[in-house]
């Protein structure tokens, strides 16, 4: 009988310790589940914030951009109603371009970038600067 209640007491005590196990592991699962969540809150606000400066930046980039080619296309306009010079470099890309040349072969003759002459040729056009105005 002794051993009978030896064994009851051990049990018991047994799933005591295991119930107590349990009880923590739920407590820090829960605990994890809560700190993910705020870990995911935080990562869609840092995502929102770096995307919104993403846009600002390439906005900028962009408005930037199109001021440049804004200012020289009327310096060309100015250059083509004689209200100015247009640059040699113009008009040599411009000239080369309506032969038929692309913007690798005019960056090698003018020595220049491949994406400057890009930009050169497409300014010219855009500015309507005709190599037989000058």
């Amino acid at each position: 009988m002794a051993a009978l209640v030896a064994a009851v007491v051990l049990l018991s005590a047994g799933c005591m310790l295991l119930g107590l196990c349990c009880w923590r592991l739920r407590r820090r699962g829960r605990q994890l589940l809560q700190a993910r969540a705020l870990l995911q809150t935080e990562r869609d606000a840092a995502l929102g914030c770096l995307r919104a400066f993403l846009a600002g930046s390439e906005g900028e980039a962009a408005f930037a951009g199109v001021l440049d080619q804004s200012s020289l296309a009327t310096r060309l306009q100015l250059g083509a109603e004689g209200g100015g010079e247009v640059p040699k470099k113009y008009e040599h890309v411009l000239a080369l371009a309506s032969h038929g040349m692309g913007a690798g072969e005019i960056s090698r003759i003018l020595e220049i970038s491949v994406a400057e002459a890009e930009q050169l040729v497409r300014l010219s056009r855009t500015a309507g600067a005709d190599p037989g105005n000058s």
